[in-house]
């Protein structure tokens, strides 16, 4: 509850509660893996098909990637490009590499190579990994 009948008396009575250790991958997926059919994502693919994943099923994924970026040597503060369109295993990236305390660099598949070449070079980043198509 903020506290105060002002603007400046609420920003000033304003304290962030930071905890001592957080995490974004877990917090926005393993912390709804506890109900095992929660729906976490709906896909059309391009065929129209619908494809559904439950955040059991995104944690599950997310943590095979996690384990195996991490054998390739990606550590805490790491930065990872991901060049993939929008879909789920986009998602799926992003939530590895939070969930090793690494740096997403997002390259969008509408750069051009220069930008996308820009970006690398700029993040100084510790690996880029395209994920293929239809693979999790």
């Amino acid at each position: 509850m903020l506290s105060g009948s002002t603007y400046d008396e609420v920003c000033r009575n304003f304290r962030w509660e930071i905890p001592a250790y957080y995490n974004i991958g877990v917090d926005v997926c393993d912390k709804w893996a506890g109900e095992r059919q929660r729906l976490a994502l709906i896909y059309i693919d391009p065929r129209g098909e619908e494809q559904k994943y439950t955040f059991r099923s995104l944690r599950d994924f997310s943590n095979q990637l996690a384990n195996t970026l991490k054998a390739h040597g990606i550590e805490r503060t790491d930065r990872v490009g991901v060049l993939l369109s929008q879909r789920p295993e986009t998602l799926i990236s992003h939530i590895a590499v939070y969930k090793l305390g690494a740096v997403a660099v997002q390259l969008l598949t509408l750069f051009g190579p220069e930008a996308i070449e820009h970006r690398l070079a700029d993040s100084r980043r510790a690996a880029a990994y395209p994920v293929r198509s239809g693979g999790h």
